[in-house]
């Protein structure tokens, strides 16, 4: 189904990047800014790094009235931060009386606002900052829409760390960065997780481990994970995985600036309201115009007519006054 007029028109003003530190968004920033001649006014950042955490969560008897601040306290926790000094978003998969789980994502808010503050300078809005990790996997999930079980995702990113995912029917059973200092020390941290996960796990074999990235050694590497868990490695390319946060069908509604900004469906939504409501406009103005054209149409007639009455008063006042006289 093609979207509204109104929606094309913004998504053609929205820029995505992947970033892992404000140096490489300036540095971005600045290369578009010089060779771009498209006008961009919105801004989505998938931000990689440490200064991000993304965790999964699972709790039993904790009612969803108070998953917010369970979630905080984990928080503070994890940044080692005050309360008032942290943004995090969460998103949930599945809730019962017995069991709520899901997935949050935390960061700083002094490096959010550090963010901010720079993509300002560029005269850009920043309407969404989310996880590279779940943008990746967001993109992975929704390219492979037959993907059902569980399943691995291994990434090599550009801060020479592996993102390693690993997914049972849609709920996360681990999400966690491996450094990738050393080949050998990063297989075996590798391997070590996704033992220590399956054994917790009830489907203990992994229906498919996916490869992302440009990783040394990768046919060593796809081999040894190959014989350890008796399964097919398939590399995978990443495509240009932020057009698919735009996407209707988005798996992930994470947002760290929600509480921030107006969001992009907000947007949207606005941008539609004020396109109908100028279409309103028009089309009142239309039937106006129209009202008005046609009222002086039958006053132009009237006028003719009484004009004609007139003119013939006339004529027979005439015609009485030459009776008269004969």
């Amino acid at each position: 189904m093609d979207k509204p007029q109104g929606e094309n028109a913004m998504n053609d003003k929205i820029l995505s990047l992947s970033i892992s530190s404000p140096e490489e968004l300036e540095k971005q920033l600045n290369r578009i800014r010089s060779s771009e001649r498209q006008r961009f006014e919105y801004l989505i950042l998938s931000l990689g790094g440490k200064d991000l955490i993304v965790q999964p969560f699972s709790f039993q008897d904790i009612p969803v009235r108070k998953l917010k601040d369970q979630l905080q306290m984990e928080a503070i926790e994890l940044l080692n931060l005050p309360a008032n000094q942290i943004v995090f978003d969460f998103q949930i998969f599945q809730a019962s009386k017995e069991k709520i789980s899901g997935i949050f994502v935390c960061i700083s808010k002094d490096y959010l606002m550090q963010l901010s503050t720079l993509v300002q300078k560029y005269k850009l809005s920043l309407v969404m900052v989310t996880s590279y990790l779940l943008s990746s996997l967001n993109s992975f999930m929704l390219k492979h829409r037959t993907t059902h079980g569980r399943f691995c995702l291994l990434e090599l990113c550009k801060d020479a760390n592996i993102n390693l995912s690993v997914i049972c029917e849609r709920q996360f059973e681990l999400i966690r960065r491996v450094p990738f200092e050393s080949f050998d020390e990063a297989k075996h941290e590798i391997i070590r997780s996704l033992r220590s996960v399956s054994s917790k796990s009830h489907m203990k074999e992994l229906g498919g481990i996916f490869l992302r990235g440009d990783v040394p050694e990768k046919e060593i590497f796809i081999q040894d994970l190959e014989s350890v868990f008796n399964t097919r490695i398939q590399y995978d390319e990443a495509e240009e995985i932020e057009n698919d946060l735009l996407s209707n069908e988005s798996i992930f509604s994470i947002n760290l600036m929600r509480n921030y900004c107006m969001s992009l469906e907000e947007r949207k939504k606005a941008l539609l309201a004020t396109h109908l409501f100028l279409s309103l406009c028009l089309l009142g103005n239309a039937y106006l115009g129209f009202k008005i054209s046609k009222q002086s149409r039958t006053i132009q007639t009237l006028k003719s007519t009484d004009k004609e009455e007139e003119q013939y008063d006339v004529a027979k006042n005439e015609v009485l006054k030459n009776s008269v006289k004969l």
